[in-house]
């Protein structure tokens, strides 16, 4: 009798994901017959904690160009840049996380955080988007 009732049970259910799959409700990957999930992305905030296994490396790193009216001024500084790092290790966002004081040298730290690229962060063995900080250093004659 147990026996009869999950076998029924079993059968019900793979009606469901059958026929989900072949009235289109449900799609289906071709190569091993997952369900796919749908491609929006969750893009954390810049304050919001996201628990991840492995972190995000930079894997091309842009070196932004010194405004030359900064340069000029003899100005020299640090920005520290916040980037969202999406699942492709793509930057999405970039923002000031700590100013140099010079507005120019901020700028220009957050315009090259765009052309950088990481690995993304994982969490449970897929990748997921995260925030990362780092420095930028505006050195004269560097």
């Amino acid at each position: 009798m147990r026996l009869a009732l999950v076998t029924m049970l079993m059968l019900i259910m793979l009606t469901i994901v059958s026929c989900g799959t072949w009235f289109g409700l449900l799609e289906s990957d071709d190569s091993d017959g997952r369900v796919e999930e749908p491609d929006d992305e969750y893009l954390p905030g810049p304050n919001e904690f996201v628990a991840v296994e492995v972190l995000p490396v930079m894997t091309f790193r842009a070196v932004p160009e010194y405004p030359p009216l900064a340069y000029q001024a003899g100005k020299a500084g640090v920005v520290w840049v916040q980037a969202l790092v999406d699942k492709r290790g793509v930057v999405r966002d970039a923002r000031v996380g700590r100013s140099s004081g010079t507005q120019a040298l901020d700028e220009a730290a957050v315009r090259s955080a765009y052309l950088c690229r990481y690995t993304p962060a994982f969490q449970n063995g897929r990748p997921v988007a995260c925030w990362v900080t780092y420095k930028v250093q505006f050195i004269m004659g560097g």
